[in-house]
C-alpha cells in the first residue's frame, strides 16, 4: 500500500505524478456512485430453468448468424446460415464417445434497455485429449415476458 511518506521519498517527479494519479482514481472510484441492479423486479426471483433457456433457444433457431456478434467467423460450415445451422453443426462433434462433452446453461442478471433481462450463455464443450474446445452463444431473456430478445446475440466460445 503507498503512504505519503512512500511519495515524499520518490526523487522522480513523472512518478509522483503517476502516483498521484493512481491515489485520485482510486478515491474517484470508490466514491462514484454505483447503481445495482434490483431483482425485486418481477421475472427476477430466479433465472429461467435450463430447460426453457434450451427451449427459447430452439424456438429462435431460424436468426440469421450474420445479425450476431462475433458469428461471422463462428461457421461450422460455409453454408450456416442461422444459429440452427451453427448448433447443427456444434452439436455434430458430441458423437464422439471416446470424449467427454458437456453443455454447460448459464443465465446471470442484467439491465439491458432500462428493463431488467437475463443475460443467458448455452455453450456445448469437448474434451477430446488434447483437443478441448466449447462454443455456444449469450443472448437476452426478457424476465418480465420471459422472451427470447432476438434484436442481440452472440457467439461465444473456443477452442
Amino acid at each position: 500500500m503507498l503512504t505519503t511518506g512512500d511519495l515524499e521519498r520518490e526523487t522522480n517527479p513523472l512518478n509522483k505524478h503517476l502516483y498521484a494519479l493512481v491515489i485520485a482514481s482510486i478515491f474517484v472510484a470508490c466514491a462514484a456512485p454505483k447503481t445495482p441492479l434490483r431483482l425485486d423486479k418481477a421475472g427476477m426471483e430466479s433465472p429461467p430453468s435450463d430447460q426453457r433457456v434450451l427451449q427459447l433457444l430452439l424456438q429462435n433457431t431460424d436468426i440469421a448468424l450474420s445479425n450476431g456478434a462475433h458469428c461471422a467467423s463462428a461457421q461450422t460450415s460455409p453454408k450456416d446460415a442461422t444459429l440452427g445451422d451453427y448448433f447443427a453443426g456444434v452439436w455434430q462433434h458430441q458423437t464422439n464417445a471416446n470424449a467427454e462433452n458437456w453443455l454447460e446453461i448459464s443465465c446471470l442478471p442484467v439491465l439491458r434497455k432500462e428493463r431488467p433481462h437475463w443475460q443467458c450463455d448455452v455453450a456445448t464443450h469437448s474434451n477430446e485429449g488434447e483437443a478441448f474446445w466449447g462454443y455456444g452463444v449469450r443472448f437476452h431473456v426478457d424476465a418480465n415476458t420471459q422472451q427470447f430478445d432476438r434484436d442481440e446475440f452472440m457467439c461465444i466460445g473456443g477452442g
